[in-house]
């Protein structure tokens, strides 16, 4: 597929030129070089489609008389059985022709989706538990055996629907190799320990290869029993003591297929032939762009070439975690950007999104009505579109762009989820990213932004930033001085209850542009954010205050947070703080009421500004907010204090509303004097 064939003919697939041999030849399996003719096969008896033909109806009896011969002649070969071992032998080698359709359309599959279609037992309740041959497979198996023979491609992301038999076809990916190659190892990772052991391994990979007919069988180890729960050795099962010693191990392949922890360096050192990483977006506590750096090490030898192929699977509607993460690898993995340099992409991957209207509704050919699915999929949209968040699970889980398989959904979120996800996948999917990382460094007395990657401070790219001092010290007090421009949120890290510390939350800081009728399209929105745990809850608050200075901002904080309160006090710096009128302290009272306006104020920012709003780590953390369970959202909650700030000093579209028992914002905790 990777090579032009003579007389062949090809499709692009995926943005993927695949190669296809002329009708009725297939590439000699043992001499690649040349073509052997093969024929169009007719499979059905009555109509033209795929039909599994399994083992003839005389394989049991052929087996017994050539068994019954070699007792006296070992090297007794039955004939029939032999033409069939050996025609499937090439199959799984070279693939086939058969025709489809009732225009009797010749068509070609490769080796391996031949070997998945014929062999590989799926326990499906329909078709004798082996799968259906789909033309959507067809395809990826096309895909798939150019990034297998490609030199400069370490393998494939597999992105789609839920029941598409993902899990099926990378075990297959898998098995097929293992199984005939020496000394070729296997690996599987998951997103937890758990998954890998069971879903992937045991119920599909295990269950594969027990059903394996005898001649693609190889020998393996039976001391841990015929379905060994940990590893498939494949290696005869040692013997003990003398006959141990002379134990005859030419025949043995060698390798091994195991499953890991989800950890980063499971395979550290390890080399493989073949990699599987199952549910790659939805992995936990794992960093998958290093997890790849070290799984990739696992499939190339001393001079860095490439020996073995990774492949990573995820379905649509469980992508959850580090979305923002997710799609750099993702963008990372575009065939379409290769270097030229190296030939490869960022990540040395190819990507591939299989869209729900290619995996609905196939006939018995396979195919799909993709215009009619097309439609039945936006009518289905059409009829929960006044739900939020009911549109977006079910965009998540019949995606028709791959940007929809990233949107999050949670089924309680108080917030528009779908005006939260269509501005995330704007900012995910932009060529250029809006904001930039970096530092703020003070140097005699005045604060600077240094772009840094990785850097403490996110903020908005093309926002005036300040060119000039922007507090102001009277007598032995320093003020900030441009505080009609914006207002500073502030979540600390001081206090917090023993389970989050364990959880290493950070500490957050939001800051908001006050509208302002000269910059329209960078203000009435975050122009800057901090979420970062440093050593100390001191080391915060002097970052705290250098936002502040840098942008002339006063800070908004939860007036039970005494620590960071009183460091400003006691370093002088008071003034930086908003105080609440008619309270002897500053920040504003940690109260059920005061979540109740965050909720109303980040309701209103989300309805009116929301395709301003720039990072994403803020937006995912709005659509996960749990108004009862406040601690896990600093960013939710810093952004709610700025907003506390900038609506006291202008009310606009929300307005100060009653609360339950006739209280209202102000009477809680008045109007923020700055």
């Amino acid at each position: 597929m990777y090579k032009p064939v003579a007389g062949g003919s090809s499709v692009i697939i995926q943005d993927v030129e695949c190669h296809i041999p002329p009708v009725g030849y297939i590439r000699d399996p043992y001499n690649p070089d040349k073509l052997i003719y093969v024929g169009v096969e007719t499979l059905s008896a009555t109509d033209y489609h795929w039909v599994r033909q399994g083992f003839p109806d005389k394989y049991k009896l052929w087996s017994k008389e050539e068994a019954s011969k070699q007792v006296m002649d070992p090297g007794y070969v039955h004939p029939q059985l032999e033409e069939f071992r050996s025609q499937s032998w090439i199959r799984r080698l070279a693939g086939m022709w058969f025709y489809n359709t009732p225009e009797k359309k010749p068509v070609y599959i490769t080796g391996l989706h031949w070997y998945y279609l014929e062999w590989f037992f799926i326990g499906n309740s329909e078709n004798n538990g082996y799968p259906f041959y789909w033309e959507s497979d067809r395809e990826f198996f096309y895909f798939q055996q150019h990034v297998i023979e490609n030199p400069n491609c370490y393998g494939s992301i597999y992105l789609t629907k839920r029941r598409e038999g993902k899990t099926a076809k990378s075990a297959a990916f898998l098995l097929e190799p293992i199984t005939r190659m020496l000394f070729a190892n296997g690996g599987i990772q998951s997103k937890t320990e758990g998954d890998a052991k069971k879903i992937v391994y045991a119920d599909t990979v295990l269950r594969g290869f027990d059903k394996l007919p005898d001649f693609f069988k190889p020998v393996y180890d039976l001391s841990g029993g015929p379905r060994p729960k940990e590893r498939i050795t494949l290696s005869a099962t040692p013997l003990r003591g003398k006959k141990g010693a002379e134990q005859n191990t030419d025949g043995d392949l060698g390798g091994w297929i195991d499953w890991r922890s989800s950890t980063d360096t499971a395979y550290d050192g390890a080399k493989l032939k073949r990699y599987l990483g199952d549910e790659i977006f939805k992995t936990e506590g794992v960093d998958i762009e290093e997890r790849h750096r070290i799984v990739a090490f696992t499939v190339v030898d001393f001079d860095k070439n490439i020996t073995g192929k990774i492949l990573y699977t995820s379905t649509c509607e469980e992508i959850e975690g580090a979305i923002e993460t997710y799609v750099k690898f993702w963008k990372g993995s575009d065939q379409r950007k290769i270097n030229p340099e190296t030939g490869q992409t960022k990540t040395g991957l190819f990507r591939y999104f299989l869209k729900s209207s290619k995996a609905r509704n196939r006939d018995k050919y396979g195919i799909a009505p993709e215009a009619a699915n097309r439609e039945r999929i936006a009518a289905e949209r059409a009829a929960v579109a006044d739900d939020p968040v009911a549109l977006n699970s079910l965009i998540r889980k019949e995606p028709e762009e791959v940007e929809e398989a990233f949107r999050q959904a949670r089924k309680q979120c108080v917030f528009n989820t779908t005006a939260i996800n269509n501005q995330m996948d704007a900012v995910l999917w932009a060529d250029e990213e809006p904001f930039e990382e970096g530092n703020l460094i003070e140097t005699n007395g005045t604060v600077s932004f240094v772009p840094q990657a990785g850097g403490r401070f996110v903020r908005r790219k093309g926002f005036h930033w300040p060119t000039k001092i922007k507090h102001k010290v009277s007598g032995q007090i320093e003020y900030p001085a441009d505080t009609d421009t914006g207002v500073i949120g502030a979540d600390p890290y001081d206090h917090k209850i023993i389970e989050r510390e364990s959880k290493g939350s950070g500490g957050a800081l939001i800051g908001f542009a006050k509208w302002d009728p000269m910059h329209p399209d960078d203000t009435d929105t975050i122009v800057i954010k901090y979420l970062f745990r440093p050593e100390t809850p001191e080391q915060f608050y002097h970052d705290a205050y250098l936002l502040a200075k840098y942008l002339g901002w006063k800070i908004v904080v939860e007036s039970n947070r005494a620590g960071m309160i009183n460091w400003f006090i006691n370093n002088g710096l008071e003034n930086y703080l908003v105080k609440v009128k008619g309270r002897s302290g500053y920040g504003v009272p940690g109260h059920v009421k005061t979540t109740e306006r965050i909720v109303a104020l980040i309701t209103s920012l989300v309805h009116r500004a929301i395709n301003k709003v720039v990072f994403l780590d803020v937006m995912q953390d709005w659509l996960l907010f749990d108004p009862k369970n406040t601690q896990k959202f600093d960013l939710t909650m810093a952004t709610g204090y700025a907003l506390i700030g900038e609506s006291g000093m202008k009310d606009k579209e929300t307005p100060q509303e009653e609360l339950s028992g006739g209280e209202t914002i102000l009477s809680i905790f008045g109007r923020p004097r700055i």
